[in-house]
């Protein structure tokens, strides 16, 4: 079921809250309206078109590999922090270009993620107060410049076209969302990598279709090995493409997927003929431009991204995990 996200909350990210998390936050064990240190890691809810992220930043120390168990337990949103994902932010290879680790709300581990990439990018652009920043997130190098004060873009690499495994997957399309004329075959065929593997499925009605019943079967087909897919439905308006997704990790339709929204408009691009750029509405109700580079090295994605608030863990919450040796 998709989050309901109250569109009234102010988008400005204020620049104290984009900094490191504030020294006092509030202590679990105190007694109600005291305020004391909370001995725990420093955290930040960031979210990015209606995907919401835990960001904890450990840089200068050794990268933690938290357990699938803390990670749920984090992203649990009545038992802990809550979010669609994890951001783990350390230091990489190449000084001054952070490496980020991305783990879903199931615990399992992404090799990339667009929505979270820009929030990354909003914190490192707000610490450094550079035009542009860099900074590699799973497998995927990502360069990355504010566009507004509440938005940000990212560049991406092109999509690659995946080899589809033999025979008709299994793609329903209910509630009289038919595919548009020409593409039922196609719709077997539309296989990208993202820097995740997106399945694209081209409808003439995203609101009447049942989501569930078309990407439950197509997200864990056999053929597509144990790793399965992300699911997205698209439908093409005009120079604007409706795109829903259901994402593999968190096992359900989110209001935004990124590295949905890059294949959704490279495929309009390359294989409908749409030019660049286009604007790309999610099911929560933004709306994202993607667009060329000049240079050819990749595609921007464009979009909002926030800091909604900053905190520590408390001191006994079950952080689970072990450096590495």
């Amino acid at each position: 079921m998709t989050r309901k996200v109250r569109r009234n909350v102010p988008q400005k990210v204020p620049r104290e809250v984009v900094q490191r998390a504030p020294d006092r936050a509030w202590n679990a064990g105190a007694s109600p309206g005291r305020m004391g240190p909370t001995p725990g890691l420093p955290f930040l809810k960031v979210d990015g078109a209606g995907n919401d992220f835990v960001l904890l930043d450990v840089r200068g120390g050794a990268m933690p590999r938290l357990s699938r168990a803390t990670v749920r337990d984090l992203l649990d949103r009545h038992r802990g922090v809550g979010g669609d994902g994890l951001l783990l932010v350390g230091d990489g290879a190449v000084v001054g270009e952070p490496r980020v680790l991305f783990r879903n709300s199931d615990g399992g581990a992404a090799s990339f993620c667009g929505n979270g990439a820009r929030c990354v990018a909003l914190v490192l652009l707000g610490e450094t107060r550079m035009e542009r920043v860099a900074f590699s997130l799973g497998r995927v190098r990502v360069e990355a410049r504010r566009s507004r004060p509440d938005r940000v873009s990212v560049l991406v690499p092109h999509p690659r076209l995946l080899p589809v495994p033999a025979g008709l997957p299994p793609v329903r399309f209910l509630n009289g969302a038919r595919p548009p004329r020409g593409a039922r075959q196609a719709a077997a065929d539309i296989w990208y990598d993202t820097g995740v593997p997106h399945w694209i499925v081209p409808v003439t009605s995203i609101d009447a279709l049942d989501f569930a019943a078309l990407a439950r079967p197509l997200r864990a087909w056999s053929a597509l090995g144990p790793g399965g897919t992300n699911v997205d439905a698209v439908e093409i308006c005009g120079r604007m493409l409706r795109v829903r997704t259901w994402e593999r990790g968190v096992e359900g339709e989110t209001l935004a997927c990124g590295s949905g929204l890059v294949a959704a408009g490279y495929w309009a691009s390359t294989a409908c003929g749409l030019a660049l750029p286009l604007t790309l509405a999610t099911a929560g109700g933004d709306r994202l431009r993607l667009d060329s580079d000049p240079a050819d090295r990749g595609l921007w994605l464009e979009g909002p991204a926030r800091v909604v608030f900053s905190g520590r863990l408390a001191g006994d919450f079950p952080l689970r995990y072990h450096r590495r040796p």
